[in-house]
């Protein structure tokens, strides 16, 4: 991310994910804002760990994927009940969660396919060493 969107994610995430509020929401639990701050939990929480690792290969796993794929679904699901993507303020917070959604969702099959891709490509060299080793009947 460049500049602006860079300082917005992390201004999302530092006011979202607030040390001080303690998890007491019980004086916000009926306010939008107090909603989203509990749905964003989990969400800004994932990103902010992604945000600070190293992008090592085990950093992305498919419980993350999992993860951040059913944070960003309650998430969007909320700001789109509240009409957050005809609202100027909460738009491009609503297009960053559902892109983040879409990646997910994307990135979890293909972690399985890699995560057993040698398994594959051992079965397909095996069956065809079998096969060349079968005389040939026809």
């Amino acid at each position: 991310m460049q500049g602006t969107e860079f300082g917005l994610w992390t201004s999302l995430t530092v006011f979202f994910t607030d040390k001080n509020m303690k998890n007491d929401y019980s004086s916000t639990t009926n306010s939008f804002l107090g909603k989203t701050k509990i749905f964003s939990h989990e969400y800004l929480r994932s990103c902010l760990f992604l945000m600070g690792s190293d992008a090592q290969k085990h950093t992305f796993t498919k419980k993350l994927y999992l993860k951040l794929s059913n944070s960003s679904q309650l998430l969007e699901d909320l700001l789109d009940y509240h009409g957050a993507k005809n609202n100027s303020d909460w738009y491009f917070y609503r297009e960053l969660t559902a892109a983040v959604r879409h990646l997910s969702k994307a990135c979890y099959p293909l972690k399985h396919i890699t995560n057993r891709l040698h398994i594959m490509i051992f079965l397909v060299r095996g069956n065809l060493l079998m096969l060349e080793m079968l005389p040939s009947v026809f």
